[in-house]
């Protein structure tokens, strides 16, 4: 599956102050990280697990990226998804694109010129401006079950403001969520001061020194496992699975060691190390749904 990565930088501290490179710094890290991994997985033929790939003929994976910014009184959102990957292979182009991240700098620092002549808008008008361009990037994601979603909130204030003003933010998430099984993780220093919000998005709480190791680029496919009895007409449901690509390729013919799942499902059990992805497509009980 292509993976898409959206990074959410809620930079509005309390004293209502804001620092480019504490905003904007871990952005770039993100954005370095996910190229190198980008370029890694473009190095490789074909899928390390053709089982995963839809679209009936095995292809690596490719990367996109976008970025929303609430700094101050500016806002920035990406209009589209930037394919990892292509800009950097064009470096002699004339017509050469701006990088997302480059693009975000420069339209705050327009922004802020136009904003000193104006009246700063509050919080929440910001933030309904902020979710309707999550909407329309949401809008241009392939149907659900055929990517993967990463959503990254960065914070530095110690508290989340109130629900009221982020309303329509956590809408625009939790349609993510919803409707494209988004993986929410969000990095702040004050861990008690956004659990809350994150209960609302049923979101991780990670530090920010573990900032780059957030996302498993190993990742081929997450949902849920979905057992059906057919006499009594009843299903149960677990939810929380996942895919991983395997460390090391057994050999050429497509034999590769088992993913493992976060359902203890390992490369120990007996069942496991030799299963082909022919033996998978021949469960008939279970479903796998994403």
């Amino acid at each position: 599956m292509d993976r898409y990565v959206l990074v959410i930088s809620f930079c509005q501290s309390d004293d209502h102050s804001t620092d480019d490179h504490k905003c904007l710094e871990p952005l770039n890290s993100i954005y370095k990280r996910l190229l190198e991994i980008s370029a890694q997985e473009s190095g490789k033929r074909i899928s390390e697990f053709p089982a995963c790939s839809l679209s009936s003929s095995p292809t690596t994976p490719r990367w996109y990226f976008a970025v929303q910014v609430c700094r101050g009184a500016t806002q920035f959102c990406s209009s589209d998804w930037e394919e990892l990957g292509t800009n950097h292979q064009n470096r002699d182009s004339e017509e050469e694109s701006l990088t997302t991240p480059e693009e975000c700098l420069t339209s705050l620092s327009n922004q802020e010129v136009a904003d000193q002549k104006d009246d700063q808008p509050a919080l929440e008008e910001l933030l309904v401006e902020a979710a309707d361009g999550l909407h329309q990037l949401t809008d241009q994601l392939p149907p659900p079950g055929k990517a993967l979603l990463d959503v990254l909130l960065l914070t530095w204030a110690e508290k989340s403001p109130s629900v009221k003003d982020l309303l329509s933010l956590l809408g625009a998430l939790k349609h993510m969520a919803c409707w494209h099984a988004a993986k929410i993780n969000i990095v702040t220093q004050n861990i008690n001061g956004w659990e809350k919000v994150a209960s609302c998005l049923n979101a991780g709480l990670i530090e920010p020194a573990d900032l780059l190791h957030w996302i498993d680029h190993r990742e081929l496919w997450r949902g849920g496992l979905v057992i059906r009895e057919k006499k009594y007409v009843s299903e149960l449901r677990f939810d929380g699975f996942s895919l991983r690509a395997p460390v090391n390729q057994i050999s050429d013919s497509g034999l590769f060691q088992a993913p493992t799942t976060d359902h203890k499902l390992n490369s120990e059990d007996p069942v496991w190390p030799h299963l082909t992805s022919q033996v998978l497509a021949e469960w008939s009980p279970c479903t796998f749904l994403s």
